[in-house]
């Protein structure tokens, strides 16, 4: 078996870009539909294998990323999408490094049933789809950062509303669907405007008593904490815990009020839900400025 690798830290030994037209026109070509497609990752290797079998005549190509200290097949075409990817005795295989920036993330390669089937042209033809790959791997990462970004409370670290609403959603059909109870908690500061220490410490708390990704911040002082398998009765009992533990003080030391609501998803409306431990809330703001009134309401 002929077994190349293009090595990541020798730039300088890859081999010429190779001359003919029809293999550059492609690369091009395929540069072009990445672009104006916007394909995902994934639909981006299934495209640079397809490439590279057809451009180098193998019977197979595939990319594998390293997760770890493993390679992870990603992406395969033709021999390599086999349960048994390689060609029997004379095979040929051959390798070139994915590299970024921070060094090799996995390989391309490309396999064929001859005997030494690859030649120097061949692999500069897969350094040139690797390249694509890469570029891909670099917007795939930046996107994936942006997004998560987009998703979180810069203050607090928790979900904001935007992580929050597809959680719920799909929290909310998996209790149904399995017949599972799950429980909708809201926790507010009470106070107009607590300062970022007291929230702060609030996010911390929340992440005390449940992890942090079943904890929200929705609102400017509102917290909202979704408790999978668990009942209204046994909510209660992690939001006593939740006020037990929460000392919230302002920048001047005065203790801030912690108000609860809690909600027991009863059917797959979600709207429904949300809008009953609203009106639960409310009213626990009401009887929070009345003589004698609680912090809590169900």
């Amino acid at each position: 078996m002929r077994h190349a690798v293009i090595a990541a830290d020798h730039p300088g030994e890859m081999a010429a870009p190779p001359t003919d037209p029809s293999v550059l026109l492609a690369v091009v070509e395929a540069q072009s539909e990445i672009a104006s497609a916007e394909l995902d990752l994934d639909a981006v290797l299934d495209l640079v294998c397809t490439k590279a079998q057809e451009l180098t005549g193998a019977d197979g190509a595939a990319v594998e990323l390293a997760e770890g200290d493993a390679l992870v097949r990603r992406a395969a075409s033709g021999r390599c999408a086999d349960t048994d990817p390689l060609p029997g005795g004379g095979a040929s295989e051959l390798c070139v490094a994915l590299r970024d920036r921070g060094g090799t993330v996995g390989v391309l390669k490309v396999v064929c049933g001859r005997r030494d089937a690859f030649g120097p042209r061949d692999e500069a033809t897969l350094n040139l789809l690797s390249g694509l790959i890469a570029a891909q791997l670099r917007h795939a990462q930046v996107y994936a950062r942006a997004e998560e970004a987009a998703r979180e409370d810069p203050l607090t670290g928790l979900g904001n509303r935007r992580a929050y609403e597809p959680r719920l959603d799909a929290e909310v059909a998996r209790a149904i669907r399995h017949g599972r109870p799950l429980t909708l908690c809201l926790v507010e500061l009470d106070d107009d405007t607590p300062d970022d220490a007291a929230l702060v410490r609030a996010a911390r708390a929340l992440c005390a008593v449940r992890a942090c990704d079943q904890a929200f911040r929705i609102g400017p002082a509102t917290f909202a904490l979704l408790l999978p398998e668990t009942t209204e009765r046994d909510a209660d009992v992690v939001l006593r815990r939740l006020l037990a533990t929460l000392a919230v003080r302002d920048a001047s030391g005065r203790p801030l009020s912690v108000l609860t609501a809690r909600k027991q998803a009863r059917h797959r409306d979600v709207a429904v839900l949300q809008d009953a431990v609203g009106d639960a809330l409310e009213r626990a703001r009401r009887a929070r400025h009345a003589p004698g009134g609680l912090a809590s309401a169900a």
